[in-house]
């Protein structure tokens, strides 16, 4: 009877897991005069759902080797906000949106760089423990030329 149990147990993560979405952006163009980077904004999902509240960073890749952490990429300007670790985010709001101002610099054109959104309300309560990641490829495809 145990081993049909953790059978349902396991295929019930499996399906709570399947519902939740990866960050969706939008790339719009920022005067180059006034920020580094072109301005992003996208949408946070989780299923069908809209995630409020989740906080949403812009990070490259490390490539020091195994173990090493990503840099982030966003500064404290363009209505970010500062976590415990100094790193700056953003908030999506009720509908799930999010918005990067473009106030970010790459560390190289070759930099992979991908957004995290942590945290959030899929309409269910707020959830910490939820994290979804959206590769976007190289950091020299963001900046404006």
């Amino acid at each position: 009877m145990r081993v049909p149990l953790g059978i349902g147990f396991l295929s019930c993560a499996l399906g709570i897991s399947g519902c939740v979405g990866t960050p969706k952006v939008n790339r719009t163009n920022v005067p180059a005069s006034t920020v580094h980077g072109t301005g992003l904004s996208g949408v946070v999902n989780g299923g069908q759902q809209p995630i409020a509240g989740a906080s949403v960073y812009l990070y490259a890749a490390n490539t020091a080797g195994a173990g090493g952490a990503s840099t982030s990429l966003l500064t404290s300007a363009g209505g970010t906000t500062v976590d415990g670790s100094g790193n700056y985010y953003v908030t999506t709001n009720a509908s799930g949106v999010f918005t990067i101002t473009g106030d970010y610099t790459c560390p190289s054109g070759n930099a992979q760089v991908y957004l995290y959104a942590v945290g959030g309300n899929p309409g269910s309560g707020t959830n910490s423990a939820a994290g979804l990641l959206a590769a976007l490829g190289s950091c020299g495809s963001l900046l404006t030329r």
